[in-house]
This record gives structure tokens, sequence and C-alpha cells, in this order.
């Protein structure tokens, strides 16, 4: 009886194995920097995939939203939502004051109920077939943390110069790294550890992968788990980005040591030359998935050695005088 009744409420897809219960955790704070229309997109791309596998979830999955109300009216959220998502989700709107993006989705972990807990950032757009691929993996036994395929979108020519410098992978790129826009856990596997606190911008989450290997926890790849993330909005939003992973690149080389100023600045030069060879690499492999057009091979080649010359100067500020970039930056 128990089986027919599986059947019933999966519909005609009696032969797909029903998802474990879902939180899904969206940050609020990336939006500030993208255009909002970008974050109405991605709930209207989150509510067509909830719908579509409806008859998968045991229950309507979570959707919580996580906000520092220093930056952003719940409001606003609540405007965008009731555009987006249809009401039967009836999303969760947590208030968090003081924190940011790493707190944020700590904050939301918390909060959330579902076995399988899923990251998706404010500012970005999931594509077809994203969740069926970021959740399916946890009907394996033993999967603790889902990696999922982000890309910078390319419908620009600003934005396919971005693309073909930045760190992020190409869209149909092989992929096998990990970035906090776009990842899902067992939801107990990542309370045991949490985003860990530090004092950077970012990178907290290479430490959590880290510690979670350490831990023998089962990571997988879902590489159609894709979504598309913004390029840098503007000059400002280009100098923060740029600034801030000046700092991290410091932070993170001097993390659990002491090395003296020497070190730290010749650390910095080697960065920078490894950077310098990454950025051609980038722009020339790139070339066919993204633009084989002169223009914006060109404009990536500049835009790349400005952004991490950017990344040098600030990290070698961060060496001296790490105030100065703690007080005035933020991304």
């Amino acid at each position: 009886m128990s089986s027919l009744l599986n059947s019933i409420r999966r519909g005609d897809a009696g032969d797909e194995p029903e998802f474990p219960s879902t939180s899904i955790v969206i940050e609020w704070e990336n939006v500030i920097h993208a255009k909002e229309s970008r974050s109405e997109a991605m709930l209207r791309g989150l509510n067509a995939q909830l719908n579509e596998l409806e008859d998968r979830f045991p229950e309507t999955p979570e959707i919580i939203f996580v906000y520092n109300p220093d930056d952003v009216e719940e409001s606003q959220i609540r405007h965008f939502a009731s555009l987006a998502l249809d009401d039967r989700y009836d999303p969760q709107f947590v208030a968090s004051p003081g924190s940011h993006f790493y707190e944020l989705k700590n904050v939301g972990a918390q909060r959330a109920t579902g076995d399988v807990l899923v990251y998706v950032d404010s500012d970005v757009i999931p594509q077809e077939g994203w969740l069926d691929a970021i959740v399916s993996p946890f009907l394996e036994e033993g999967t603790d943390m889902v990696l999922g395929h982000p890309f910078v979108e390319t419908d620009t020519r600003y934005k396919s110069a971005v693309a073909m410098f930045w760190f992020f992978p190409a869209e149909h790129e092989e992929y096998e790294g990990y970035m906090a826009c776009n990842v899902a856990f067992d939801r107990e596997s990542f309370l045991e550890h949490e985003f860990p606190e530090e004092d950077s911008y970012r990178g907290q989450c290479v430490e959590l992968k880290d510690r979670l290997e350490d831990s023998e926890k089962g990571l997988q790849n879902a590489p159609n788990a894709k979504v598309s993330h913004p390029a840098m909005n503007g000059f400002d939003h280009f100098l923060n980005r740029a600034v801030c992973s000046g700092y991290d690149s410091d932070y993170w080389y001097r993390y659990g040591e002491d090395p003296s100023r020497k070190e730290r600045a010749k650390a910095a030069v080697s960065k920078l030359e490894h950077r310098a060879r990454q950025v051609g690499y980038n722009v020339l492999s790139r070339r066919d998935s993204i633009s084989d057009d002169p223009a914006t091979i060109a404009l990536a080649l500049l835009l790349g050695a400005s952004y991490y010359s950017l990344e040098f100067l600030a990290r070698l500020v961060t060496i001296v005088r790490p105030e100065l970039i703690e007080r005035n930056f933020q991304i």
C-alpha cells in the first residue's frame, strides 16, 4: 500500500526515488552589488524548478532568506519573493543584525529543518536542471557535500571579458572546485562544522571543505548543477572585489603561521606572477567557448591585468596597514 501511495504522490514518476526533505537558504547580501532584476530572475528560476520536482519531495521544501537589517529592509525581500514565488512556499525571513556572507549562511542552517541544506546566493541564476542535479546525489548513502558549477554570464562584451579572465570556471569547462554560492550539504554534517568564523572576506568555504575532507565526509561534484554568476557590477564593485581578494590572499597565506613581513611580500610577488600566467592561460583557453573576438580578448587581458594588479597592491597594504582595508572595503 505504501509503495502505491508513493507512486501516486509522484505521479507517473514512480521509478524516480523520493528526495530527502530539503531547506534552501538564500543570503540577501550579494544582491546589494548586483542588479535587483537578477534576484527576481533567480527566484523565478527556483520557483519553476521546485514546481517541476514537487512530486519528488516528501514535503514542500523550506525557503529561508537571511539578511542583515543594517543593509537591507525585509520589505524589499518580501517584495521580490511575492513577485516570483508561489504562495505555498511560504518563505521564512530571518534577520541577523551585523552578520555578513558566511555568518548569514550559518544562521540559515541553524534555522533549517530539512535533511539537505542547499545554498544558492541572491545574485546567481539557476540553470535548467540545477535543483535536480544538486539534490539527487544525496540519494546515495554517505553523501555529505555536493559541489555545483557556477560560471560568469556572457551576454555582453564586458561580461564575456570577465568570464574569460576571472577565477570562475567557464560554463562548459570541467570543474571540480567549490564556491559557496552553489553548494549543498547534509544538514547534520554541516552543523558539526559550519563555515568557520574568520576575519577574512572570503575563503571560509575552502576551509570548511578541508575540514569535511579531514573528517572523511563524502563529497561529490555535480557538473550539471549550474548557476550563472554576474560579472562585477561597475567600477566600485570591481575595485572592492579586487582589494578584498588581496586582503584575503595575505590572510590565508599567514593562516595558522607567523611569517615575517618580508616573507609575506615575497609571497605576494609570487602570487602576482602566478596570476599573470593564469590570466593568459584562461583567456587563451576560453576563446573557443566564450569569444574569439579580438576586442573581447584584449579587454579580458586588460581587465585581468587591472584586477590582479589591484589585488597585489591591496595585499601589500594589508601587510603594513590592514585596517585601511578593513575600514573602507566590503563585498
